[in-house]
């Protein structure tokens, strides 16, 4: 076949797949982290939060790491929102202990900043040199393991940072871990809010990323995957957080969508989701639910199709429905649960002066650029202002 005519054709397009190394899922499956970690070096900067630091997670990762010989030192001044200054006090931290592997375990602010310290441990310069993609050319090696169900960055190729009060993305193959334990243990004392928040970053994840125009069958497929598992196990970890088998199954989702969103980026509503963090500090997990229903919306008229096979794998009835039709019961399931889990469902509802839209709408275009390239509908100054004034008044 002329490869040119190929070209023109989307679902005859090739496409690249980055995956990590390893990933090792299931019950207790963190007790695997020392036997991982001397496979990759001798001694570790182990990054947690401050909560997990004094909790039983951290003494039992450090029994094992004992257990297997490793030399280590905790690092535990994390912020809820990675920031530039996080990681210099990391660096600082660091400096002249000689680490050879970074071990990352905590949320995603928490991952996010092992990845970078990993990176900036070897590389010259200040992590500023690396805002943008394909810059990083080596790292210490690196294990990644979540204590939350939702950001997916123990398998994601990005890793997000505030400098200056904005959030500047870094992307590589290389951020993408040597080693992730995944595992629902870690995750089943987290309180309903949390649950949700993150949560609704998974679901974010999986329906940006299948709605991304870089999406392909791989993964379709993967966040097909997902949204079933979000769609039958959210209610139930949200209600029952002692269930390890909602617990297991929501941070497995969490994790698939990390591996698709790696592969397609994301589209209007993280973009959106982002920036509200930046400037109205609302928490990335309820910007992502805020957002979602209306980017769903928004994308509606060029993507119906793909919008009916997400209601679908939510576990809505769709049979006898137009693509139209099951396109916006998935974005009715999605408001459902914004409302069952008390989020608020408008900027408004935050407090948010309508006057402000006009600043949001500038602030977007000049910073989303990439969730703008991957967003399927054309996003314009005018469409962008209609988006937040529906998100303002909750329509």
């Amino acid at each position: 076949m002329n490869s040119e005519f190929a070209k023109r054709i989307p679902s005859l397009r090739s496409y690249t797949i980055i995956l990590p190394k390893q990933v090792i899922v299931g019950v207790n499956s963190v007790e695997k982290i020392g036997e991982e970690a001397k496979k990759l070096g001798s001694k570790a900067l182990l990054i947690m939060d401050p909560i997990i630091a004094k909790g039983n997670i951290a003494s039992k990762v450090q029994e094992l790491l004992k257990k297997n010989g490793l030399r280590y030192h905790i690092f535990d001044d994390i912020e809820p929102e990675p920031s530039v200054e996080a990681l210099n006090k990391a660096l600082s931290f660091s400096k002249d202990k000689d680490f050879d592997i970074v071990i990352g375990i905590g949320g995603g602010s928490t991952l996010d900043i092992a990845k970078a310290t990993a990176v900036m441990a070897v590389n010259p310069g200040t992590i500023e040199d690396y805002f943008g993609s394909g810059k990083i050319e080596r790292r210490l090696n690196l294990i990644l393991s979540p204590t939350t169900a939702g950001t997916g960055s123990e398998v994601s190729a990005f890793c997000i940072l505030t400098s200056k009060g904005e959030k500047k993305i870094i992307h590589s193959p290389l951020l993408l871990p040597d080693v992730a334990i995944v595992d629902p243990m870690l995750t089943i004392t987290m309180p309903c809010k949390v649950t949700a928040n993150t949560g609704f970053d998974a679901l974010s994840h999986a329906i940006e990323s299948m709605l991304s125009v870089d999406s392909n069958e791989f993964t379709d497929t993967l966040n097909l995957g997902a949204i079933r598992l979000i769609g039958k196990y959210f209610r139930i970890a949200y209600h029952q957080g002692w269930n390890i088998e909602a617990r297991k199954r929501m941070a497995i989702a969490a994790m698939i969508a990390g591996l698709a969103f790696t592969n397609t980026g994301l589209v209007i509503g993280h973009g959106v989701a982002m920036r509200l963090g930046e400037k109205m500090h609302i928490p990335h997990g309820e910007a992502c639910a805020l957002a979602l229903p209306y980017a769903m919306e928004y994308n509606l008229p060029v993507a119906a199709e793909k919008l009916a096979m997400i209601a679908s794998a939510l576990g809505e009835n769709v049979s006898g429905l137009s693509e139209e039709e099951a396109a916006n019961r998935a974005v009715q399931w999605v408001r459902n649960r914004v409302k069952e889990f008390g989020l608020k469902a408008s900027l408004r509802e935050y407090g948010i002066e309508k006057d402000k839209i006009g600043e949001l709408v500038k602030d977007f275009l000049e910073k989303s650029l990439f969730e703008i390239n991957w967003n399927p509908k054309e996003i314009t100054k005018e469409s962008l202002f209609n988006f937040y004034e529906k998100m303002w008044t909750g329509v």
